[in-house]
């Protein structure tokens, strides 16, 4: 089915062609030789006419396709989620009076603007070594808006299922409202780590999750902690063991 396959469906759908014609203001004539192939070339102005009466777009009549989207895309959509996310969160708070005090709440604003992905804190930048930039990021964490690739060093995660030299696909996010309660990577001192992330009332603490389990809690004010992103899959080289 070409594009004048889909009009003459559009106009039969509709009514007679006459009627469509004269709705649309075009010349009869004029759109019966669209129709029956007479015309290779017709007016734009005129298929507009007609496919407004008709109730379709023009772009279906010509066949384009929809968007596909990407993982730009997907981190995109990642941000507003989590911004409505954390919206949601502290309207229950306030719901609830549970919100934190107002100097908790100016942290949390602070927080709630989310910072480019190579962005600290205090606004500086870094080199992010530990990305794997080259890495293709399968389509099933694609649409959990992972946009991003790490690979583990370690064993302190054995125990949630990650183990040394994993594949981390990560949904990068600098929000701790969104990222409370999930795996996480980050800096911690400059160092890349991936931790169980936690945050309440401005405390955050990062737990791993191995045997004899370790806890580090986070004084806030001193920066120590650079959230990248949530882990939202792994993939794992068993030929690399």
């Amino acid at each position: 089915m070409d594009w004048v396959d889909r009009l003459r469906e559009a106009v039969s759908a509709t009514g007679k062609q006459s009627a469509v014609a004269a709705k649309a203001d075009v010349d009869e004539s004029a759109l019966s030789d669209i129709l029956r192939r007479k015309t290779d070339n017709p007016r734009l102005q005129t298929l507009i006419r007609v496919c407004a009466v008709c109730n379709v777009t023009v772009g279906w009549v010509l066949g384009e396709k929809g968007f596909e989207l990407g993982p730009a895309d997907f981190a995109f959509l990642g941000d507003v989620d989590d911004w409505i996310e954390t919206k949601r969160q502290l309207r229950s708070q306030d719901a609830e009076g549970t919100r934190p005090s107002t100097i908790a709440n100016a942290r949390d604003a602070r927080f709630e603007k989310e910072l480019p992905a190579v962005a600290t804190l205090r606004g500086e930048t870094f080199v992010d070594e530990n990305e794997l930039r080259q890495r293709a990021i399968p389509p099933e964490y694609q649409s959990d808006g992972a946009n991003a690739v790490y690979h583990t060093d370690g064993d302190s995660m054995i125990d949630a299922g990650i183990l040394d030299g994993d594949i981390l696909f990560v949904r990068r996010t600098r929000n701790p409202t969104v990222a409370n309660g999930h795996i996480v990577v980050g800096l911690l001192d400059g160092t890349f780590t991936v931790k169980r992330f936690q945050t309440e009332n401005g405390a955050i603490t990062l737990t791993s999750e191995s045997l004899g389990r370790h806890t580090i809690t986070i004084n806030e004010d001193a920066e120590r902690f650079l959230l990248i992103g949530i882990v939202v899959g792994l993939s794992r080289d068993f030929l690399r063991r």
